[in-house]
């Protein structure tokens, strides 16, 4: 018994985070002209990271991003340590584009916190979308608000906010609509929400749960294929679930998505 419980310390031990994966999409598309870098950061949650936030902007610098998407829960319904900000001001020099999540939603000073974000420089979405010029590509990423439940949105709604036929990202914090993903005219989505599963089978990327997914969800991290359109999900900042309960076997994680073109085939005559 006691052998027992020394062999489950020390697995939970050696699941604790050692460190933060930065994990890397390379996908083609005839839309984009030169390749273009997105980095994902998500469910910072606010907390410190490692007590020193330099060392999350030094990682992300060091991808060399052209834009850097955030899918909400940066800042924390029950904390007002906003280090987040922290990030952001590091982060500065690139566009920074920012939809809500559900921690943001729910707290009473949302309005000032948007706010403040947008004296930082940073684009927050709000039903709406922007347009960005990379590389003399034509970007147009749009977000939607973090609602309770995917009804809280119809299809139609949802894309009429795009404006163009350029390459087109949706921001949306939660990450298991896929009945109302897949039905969106856009090229990809990008979530969070799910925290990979927080603990995770050994050496698997198989979450154990997540919210409103219950046990073994399916939509936790990785890409998604829809109908015609992908879900990119990343993993997410933060170290502790409601800074308790660590994550196991999941570290946190910075999402590097880089679209490069896919020229039309030159027939060999």
């Amino acid at each position: 018994m006691k052998l027992g419980r020394l062999v489950l310390g020390a697995l939970a031990v050696a699941g604790l985070p050692f460190g933060t994966d930065v994990t890397q999409y390379v996908y083609q598309t005839r839309k984009v002209f030169f390749p273009i870098r997105f980095v994902v950061l998500s469910d910072l949650h606010g907390q410190l990271y490692n007590d020193n936030m330099q060392e999350l902007i030094n990682l992300v610098k060091a991808e060399n991003p052209d834009v850097i998407l955030l899918p909400g829960d940066l800042f924390d319904e029950y904390s007002k340590d906003d280090n987040a900000f922290k990030l952001l001001d590091g982060l500065k020099k690139y566009p920074r584009i920012y939809v809500t999540g559900n921690h943001e939603e729910r707290r009473e000073d949302i309005r000032e916190l948007i706010n403040h974000l947008k004296e930082m420089g940073v684009t927050v979405l709000s039903k709406d979308s922007v347009v960005l010029r990379v590389y003399n590509t034509d970007i147009e990423i749009s977000g939607i608000p973090c609602r309770k439940e995917e009804t809280d949105y119809t299809v139609e709604e949802v894309n009429q906010i795009f404006k163009t036929n350029h390459c087109r990202i949706l921001l949306s914090h939660r990450p298991h609509w896929t009945s109302l993903y897949s039905k969106i005219d856009c090229d990809w989505i990008i979530s969070g929400h799910a925290h990979g599963g927080q603990w995770c089978i050994p050496f698997t990327n198989i979450g154990l749960g997540a919210p409103q997914q219950g046990i073994l969800p399916k939509y936790t991290s990785g890409v998604h294929a829809l109908n015609h359109n992908h879900l990119l999900i990343s993993r997410g900042l933060v170290r502790h679930y409601h800074h308790i309960l660590p994550r196991l076997y999941n570290n946190p994680e910075i999402v590097v998505l880089t679209l490069k073109p896919k020229m039309n085939r030159i027939p060999v005559v």
